[in-house]
């Protein structure tokens, strides 16, 4: 007499159910996967680019001339201007195409955890350069 459980048809549901789920996970995984990849490329450039800006037209010899080099010294930066500005438009950049990538594979929290960091940013700045401006006058 058959009990009607049979272990080949429980690890035959088992294994199908698996299948599917990898092979809806797999074109998530890839299209996450490019978009980081397009996004440190985009991050790269765009620091080398703010990096070439600042050298050419000597925007670190002038916020020298003003002060603000000096600021950010006090603060402990001990990199120019020009390279504390691209290595934060860098990390900003990949912040942000992390935040694309987990919600093309569906990682919800972490991409409304960057939305909110993304969301307070402009108060930041805003302290940041109330304090900047502090600095200098003192």
């Amino acid at each position: 007499m058959e009990s009607g459980f049979s272990l080949r048809d429980a690890v035959s549901d088992v294994l199908a159910s698996l299948s599917g789920a990898f092979a809806a996970f797999v074109p998530r995984a890839l299209t996450a996967l490019v978009v980081l990849l397009v996004g440190l490329i985009l991050a790269k450039v765009a620091a080398k680019s703010i990096r070439t800006a600042f050298a050419r037209f000597r925007i670190d010899e002038l916020l020298q001339r003003v002060g603000m080099t000096d600021v950010l010294r006090r603060l402990g930066l001990q990199n120019a201007p020009g390279e504390v500005l691209a290595r934060l438009v860098y990390y900003l950049l990949i912040l942000l195409f992390v935040q694309s990538a987990a919600a093309a594979v569906g990682l919800a929290p972490v991409a409304d955890a960057v939305t909110a960091f993304f969301s307070y940013l402009p108060n930041l700045v805003a302290a940041l350069l109330v304090l900047v401006a502090v600095m200098m006058v003192a």
